[in-house]
């Protein structure tokens, strides 16, 4: 409760000081808008009144009689912008020195619109289509010195977790794709990505709840795709940048913008080293079966300078002709990660117990490569008329040696030193086909995709004597596993524009995906395949008030990534044993949606969901009759999840905007762990919200606050937990530049999470202590200009069928 008094506190001081710093010497300028042709009134007109620089400085609606009041106006020279769709706009200058009383202005139809008469309109920072919403993250002055995770928790129906992983409607299945293609920068560790990605080069994030046919059928709750800025233009330009994060990381970045003739690239590059604080936890299992015993352990992991990585990303452009584009990108990813941790296990059974030290280092380096090619053939009698081949090719590899050494002999059979080996690689390869043929009120899309993946692991685990150090040769276990995927889609879907008030949008995927896994040492292998045709259809409807609604139902597939297949068993915790599990099967799931939006002077997006799907994918967590709890994954039972969904923007004054957020939902579990029926249900959700504050002198001010619920499992539920950030930047240098000091979690310096598990025989809780207060610097500078855009291709690869682990 003192926390959340303490940031309440904060707004309302931020609040009171925006409205006091109101001058007295303000006026009002009202008017009436009717049409040039009946004379009756036009309401919901957008007028807006600009500096004469162009800056925004107030704007409004007109009511249902055609009236409009824009008040609290200090005196200068202004621009009045006057818009309606369907109608030319008018600009009018004024010079306030006093009340305007601008009588009644008359609006034309747009057929009689003059040619000299210049369109105006403000820019919206949400803006919701017939099946995505997008938020417009250059529209946000946050995104200066924000990265993209930081950003992500102001996007409608997104939210961060405790651990920093992003959720989608609180769900954590689904896609994430960058310009409409899979990156290998966000196969591994989005979170990571994200953080490390500068919000200046971003141009809008696009939540698609409801993926048409043209996207893979994977991702269940949806995909989010990232729209980089489209800025390289003739000539240079670029920024470059570092960063300082106390509890987190640091790095440095640039990019560089380049267009000659017909050939555009952009390069962006970053290296930046880990330096989070350690993090102490504390794991106790109370069992009953198979006897009575009590084991806790507490210990700490060092993640001081613990990783160090590197980004590196090129698009390349050839503008052949007006017709014929060539596009190109290579992306770069290497990073490595050096963990080193310590725990006391102390084991008490019925009958006794053991006490021992166990000290654990944990070297993990991660390579990818993403290389792509695409052709776009345009045609001459339509524009928007496209024929596009693409190819894809995504390589990633892991390496990770695990290393524990033990003080007593109590779990290693008189051998107190364990290695464990286990280098995993993915290959991607995607051949794809697409053409977009639009007509008068009808689009219509269709293509062909193949997908090959290779997937393997090559995994062992030795023990040693504790004296001489000697392998012993009955301890040691070794395997290879292979997995290879193969997809092939074909699709074709359908938008309709009924009218300007109706749009629909359906279409039909059919996939056939064939399987062929085998274990190369022992010899076991399987071969599986199957088809499913996915539909999708979203409606919408737009209401004269500038309100949207749409309805949206999508089946889509998770199907199990590399991490979830992999059988390597992580022993490094000689009693809690983690693996993945090569039989899973897909799983299909329902989505429906019914959103309402609306857009003016703020916007507000809301809407309630239902989802459903049986056979899902659970983490599940079984204790053997060796006392070794043993956590993987399992296709079992089934999931419901309902809930409602709202996102409120406003401008409350020309300095000070708000932002709110939210999703509250109920869901119920059912299902079987070892023969043994499991349920959970309950309400889950979370709340954002973000204020923002210009000052004069390019000053500027902002504060989070996000509060999240507990989260629930089939087995049990993690705590709830918030986060708050107070930020201050200031443009330098003719606005060249932009310098940013942020506190986060200024109130609670360290963030205690438990995770209890409730199971047949056995307790379980897991509870993690982590510094979280810390001081965040950002400065950087753009150099260079730049006069014509570069083209990129409209169409290419973007594979979103595998689940990402979060």
């Amino acid at each position: 409760m003192r926390y959340i008094y303490h940031c309440l506190t904060f707004h309302i001081l931020l609040v009171t000081q925006a409205v006091f710093a109101q001058t007295s010497d303000t006026y009002t300028i009202q008017g009436r808008v009717i049409d040039s042709a009946t004379n009756k009134p036009v309401d919901y007109v957008t007028v807006s009144l600009d500096k004469t620089n162009g800056d925004p400085m107030k704007a409004g609606y007109s009511k249902t009689d055609g009236s409009f009041i824009l008040d609290k106006i200090v005196s200068g020279t202004y621009m009045l912008h006057i818009l309606y769709v369907g109608y030319g706009s008018k600009s009018i200058r004024l010079n306030v020195s006093g009340n305007f009383n601008l009588g009644t202005i008359s609006l034309s139809s747009q057929s009689k619109q003059l040619s000299e008469v210049q369109v105006t309109a403000m820019r919206q920072i949400v803006r919701q289509d017939v099946d995505r919403i997008t938020y417009d993250i250059q529209a946000d002055p946050d995104s200066k010195t924000l990265n993209m995770l930081d950003m992500m928790r102001k996007v409608p129906l997104l939210s961060i977790d405790a651990a920093d992983n992003i959720r989608l409607k609180g769900n954590s299945d689904y896609k994430i794709l960058i310009n409409g293609k899979p990156s290998g920068l966000m196969t591994r560790n989005p979170r990571d990505a994200l953080r490390s990605m500068r919000a200046g080069n971003i141009k809008s994030v696009e939540v698609i709840t409801t993926p048409p046919a043209r996207y893979e059928s994977e991702g269940l709750a949806g995909i989010i795709n990232i729209i980089t800025n489209q800025r390289t233009d003739e000539g240079y330009n670029g920024d470059v940048g570092l960063y300082y994060i106390t509890y987190e990381s640091h790095g440095t970045w640039t990019d560089l913008n380049v267009k000659k003739g017909k050939f555009g690239a952009v390069v962006y590059a970053e290296g930046f080293i880990r330096n989070g604080p350690d993090l102490n936890f504390t794991n106790v299992r109370e069992s009953t079966q198979p006897f009575m015993q009590r084991v806790e352990q507490r210990g700490k992991n060092n993640n001081n300078n613990s990783g160090k990585g590197l980004y590196i990303t090129t698009d390349l452009s050839f503008e052949i002709d007006s017709l014929n584009l060539l596009t190109a990108n290579i992306g770069y990813y290497p990073e490595y990660i050096d963990r080193k941790g310590e725990m006391s296990v102390i084991t008490n059974n019925i009958d006794n117990g053991n006490t021992y030290l166990l000290d654990n280092t944990d070297d993990y380096s991660r390579d990818a490569l993403d290389l792509g090619v695409n052709y776009q053939l345009g045609f001459k009698n339509n524009k928007d008329r496209l024929l596009s081949a693409s190819y894809k090719y995504m390589w990633a590899a892991t390496d990770q040696n695990i290393m524990n050494i033990a003080t007593a002999n109590v779990f290693y059979n008189d051998n107190n030193i364990l290695n464990q080996l286990n280098k995993a690689a993915s290959l991607e390869q995607t051949a794809q086909l697409d053409f977009v043929h639009p007509l008068k009120r009808l689009s219509i899309e269709g293509g062909f995709k193949a997908i090959f993946r290779d997937n393997n692991s090559d995994f062992s685990s030795r023990t040693f004597m504790g004296n001489n150090g000697a392998i012993l040769p009955e301890n040691v276990v070794a395997d290879k596993f292979d997995y290879l995927q193969k997809v092939y889609a074909f699709y074709n879907s359908y938008e309709y524009k009924v009218n300007e008030k109706n749009s629909l949008k359906a279409g039909l995927r059919l996939e056939r995906t064939v399987i062929d896994a085998d274990f190369t040492t022992s010899g076991i292998d399987f071969n599986t395949g199957y088809n499913k045709l996915i539909p999708s259809v979203a409606l919408l409807h737009k209401f004269k008030n500038a309100g949207n609604l749409n309805f949206g139902y999508t089946q889509r597939i998770q199907r199990p990534n590399i991490w979830q297949l992999n059988p390597f068993v992580n022993t490094s915790n000689p009693v809690f044993y983690t693996s993945g599990n090569p039989d899973l099967k897909p799983v299909l799931n329902h989505n429906f949606e019914l959103n309402y939006s609306k857009f003016g002077k703020g916007t507000f997006v809301g809407g309630i969901s239902y989802s459903f799907a049986d056979n899902t994918i659970q983490n599940v967590v079984a204790l053997g009759a060796d006392s070794i709890s043993r956590s993987s994954y399992q296709n079992l039972g089934k999931n419901d999840n309902i809930g409602a969904d709202i996102n409120f923007n406003y401008p409350i004054t020309e300095k000070l905007s708000v932002n709110f957020g939210g999703r509250l939902a109920y869901l119920w579990m059912d299902g079987l762990v070892n023969g043994n029926p499991y349920s959970n249900k309950g309400m889950q959700g979370h709340f954002t919200s973000n204020w923002s504050y210009g000052f004069g002198n390019n000053w500027r001010l902002s504060a989070d606050i996000n509060y999240n619920s507990r989260s629930l499992s089939l087995q049990g539920e993690t705590s709830s937990f918030t986060y708050s950030a107070v930020r201050v930047s200031k443009d330098v240098f003719k606005k060249q530049g932009t310098f940013m000091l942020a506190v986060i979690n200024p109130f609670p310096q360290y963030r205690t999470l438990t995770t209890k598990l409730n199971t047949e025989g056995f307790m379980q809780q897991y509870q993690t202590r982590v510094l979280i207060r810390g001081v965040h610097l950002n400065f950087y500078y753009r150099f260079g200009k730049l006069k014509e855009a570069v083209k990129k291709n409209r169409r290419g690869v973007n594979n979103d069928d595998v689940e990402k682990l979060k």
